[in-house]
C-alpha cells in the first residue's frame, strides 16, 4: 500500500523486514524485488542498500529461485560502476559473476546475453564480447540490437588500438546490418543514434 502511494521511505522499511525475517521463499522473493525498486525510486543514494538487499535474497533463494534477483543485481552492479570510477572494474566483475552465474544455468533471455556481452566489453575482453554478440545474432536475426552493438564493440576495440593497426572493415559490415534492420519510428534507440554519428565521423553513409 506504501508503494502504490508512493512512499517509498516506508515501502522500503517494512518491504526490507519482510525479506529478511520471512522464511517463506515466496514472499523473500516478492519483497525483495519490490524493496530494490524502491530503492530505485529514492535514488543512487540507496544503490548500496539495494545491492545488499538484492545479495541477501539471492543467498536465501534456490537457485531455481533467485534468477530475477541476480539480473536486477547485475544491472545495479553496472549502475554502480558507472558511478565510481574507482570501484568500476570491481562492479563490472561483479555483475559479469551474476551474469555468468545465469548464463551457464541456461536462464540467458536476450538482456542477459546482452549485458553480459557489454560489461565484458567495459572490462576490455572484446574478444569474449564478440563470441556472446555473434551468437545473439544468429538467435535473433532480425533484431537490430546485436549487429548494433557488435559495431560499437568493434569501435570500441579499433579506439584501443594505435591509429597505424585501425581496421574499421567489420565496424561497416556490422553497422551496414543494424541501420538495414533498426526502424526508428517502431523503437528510437539512443545507441543507434551514437552509432550514426560514428559511422559519421568515419565517412560511412546509411
Amino acid at each position: 500500500i506504501a508503494y502504490a502511494a508512493g512512499e517509498y521511505e516506508n515501502a522500503l522499511e517494512e518491504l526490507s523486514e519482510a525479506a529478511r525475517l520471512s522464511e517463506d521463499h515466496t514472499v523473500i522473493s516478492r519483497a525483495s524485488l519490490q524493496a530494490a525498486q524502491c530503492c530505485r525510486q529514492l535514488g543512487d543514494e540507496r544503490i548500496d542498500q539495494e545491492i545488499e538487499i538484492l545479495e541477501t535474497a539471492s543467498r536465501r533463494l534456490d537457485a531455481s529461485e533467485n534468477g530475477a534477483q541476480l539480473q536486477l543485481l547485475s544491472e545495479t552492479w553496472i549502475r554502480r560502476a558507472g558511478m565510481d570510477s574507482a570501484l568500476r572494474e570491481e562492479s563490472y566483475e561483479q555483475a559479469l559473476s551474476c551474469l555468468q552465474e545465469l548464463m551457464a544455468r541456461g536462464q540467458a533471455p536476450f538482456a542477459v546475453r546482452q549485458n553480459t556481452a557489454l560489461v565484458l566489453e567495459y572490462l576490455g575482453r572484446f574478444e569474449e564480447a564478440e563470441e556472446v554478440l555473434l551468437q545473439l545474432q544468429e538467435d535473433f536475426p532480425q533484431d537490430y540490437r546485436p549487429p548494433m552493438r557488435l559495431a560499437l564493440l568493434y569501435a570500441d576495440r579499433e579506439g584501443n588500438r594505435t591509429a597505424g593497426e585501425r581496421d574499421y572493415t567489420e565496424f561497416e559490415t556490422a553497422y551496414r546490418q543494424a541501420v538495414q534492420l533498426y526502424d526508428p519510428s517502431a523503437a528510437p534507440d539512443s545507441e543507434m543514434t551514437r552509432l550514426e554519428e560514428l559511422a559519421a565521423q568515419l565517412g560511412l553513409s546509411p
